[in-house]
């Protein structure tokens, strides 16, 4: 009884919002996830799962339906809060190269909020050699630095004035260090970037990297002092915690503690399912498809190397990318770039 009361705020909150929010039928697909991940939170408190990741999930949909809204009603507001978001995390990577290069390792991860980042005293490591290093932004990794770097880099290079913040994220991207970025930059050169010397280029080092990985996976850790590690071990690990699991889930487990792998088959099948994962997807893919805007399509493949990297969608990258497409939404560019 005590934890059906606990839930009646809850419930309260989201009849409030369901009820005189005005919402377009691109909001729907995201009203019926966050339907599904208020539900969730039932299931959990009843199976003892982890309840506050499931009310997370609740609230990272709720909060994205809220202002999916908002930032219909205020474009100008969002763009420069992108800018300016960018810019931040500009000078702070510029911070952390300077702590870094000066002995100051602490301090330049002084923003983590991972216990398992803490415990294991984290460090950024070198990138080739100093004084570049794998700089995290006011992310807690490079790789996720990445990821938010590869939507502000499609959504800056739709519009001619912000050229310069795509060029920004194309800097920092090209020198973070994180395998998520070259693998994001070649993929958009192959699908986007009209030059057939680029596209070939592409191509071909994305079929000799991967002919290399397979034949001499050794000699590449060695090469690379275990910097390559990370990408057998990935492929290793995904969807190893889904053999075992059922059509509704056994319970979110926390992937930063190593309890779950980092792809998205291993977390979401492990906390909703393999029938959940397909409702999931199901509302997704609606969204995507009634967003109003030719240049949508940029934001697929940060989006599907984010599902392998990072898969849980609690991070902010998902949602900034939500917020993107909602802003291009019934909203086309005149000015749009076309790639070259």
């Amino acid at each position: 009884m005590q934890n059906r009361i606990m839930w009646l705020p809850l419930g309260i909150i989201f009849f409030l919002i369901y009820k005189h929010c005005t919402c377009s039928k691109v909001d729907l697909p995201i009203l019926f996830l966050c339907s599904f991940f208020f539900i969730y939170c039932f299931v959990a408190v009843e199976h003892s799962w982890n309840v506050p990741m499931y009310i997370g999930y609740f609230l990272t949909f709720l909060l994205l339906f809220v202002t999916n809204i908002v930032i219909r009603d205020c474009r100008d507001g969002f763009l420069l809060f992108f800018k300016r978001f960018l810019l931040v995390n500009f000078a702070y990577v510029i911070f952390q190269l300077i702590c870094l290069n000066l002995g100051f390792d602490e301090l330049a991860m002084i923003h983590s909020n991972l216990p398992a980042q803490k415990a294991a005293e984290y460090t950024i490591p070198i990138f080739l050699v100093k004084p570049f290093y794998r700089y995290t932004g006011l992310f807690n990794e490079s790789s996720p630095f990445a990821f938010y770097l590869s939507i502000s880099f499609c959504f800056f290079g739709i519009f001619e004035e912000c050229k310069r913040y795509k060029y920004l994220s194309l800097f920092l991207l090209l020198f973070s260090g994180a395998k998520f970025a070259y693998l994001f930059l070649l993929l958009h050169a192959f699908f986007f970037i009209k030059s057939k010397v680029v596209k070939l280029f592409a191509l071909l080092t994305l079929i000799s990297s991967s002919l290399l990985f397979i034949y001499y996976a050794d000699d590449l850790i060695l090469m690379t002092n275990g910097e390559v590690a990370s990408i057998f071990a990935r492929f290793n690990s995904f969807g190893n915690y889904s053999s075992d699991i059922n059509y509704w889930g056994l319970g979110l487990q926390e992937s930063s503690e190593g309890k779950v792998s980092l792809d998205f088959f291993s977390i979401l099948t492990s906390g909703f399912g393999y029938c959940g994962l397909v409702f999931i997807f199901i509302c997704l893919f609606s969204f995507y498809h009634l967003i109003q805007n030719r240049d949508k399509n940029y934001f697929c493949i940060p989006f599907f190397c984010g599902l392998m990297s990072s898969g849980s969608f609690l991070i902010l990258q998902y949602s900034l990318l939500s917020y993107c497409l909602m802003y291009l939404h019934n909203n086309p560019i005149n000015n749009t770039i076309e790639y070259e």
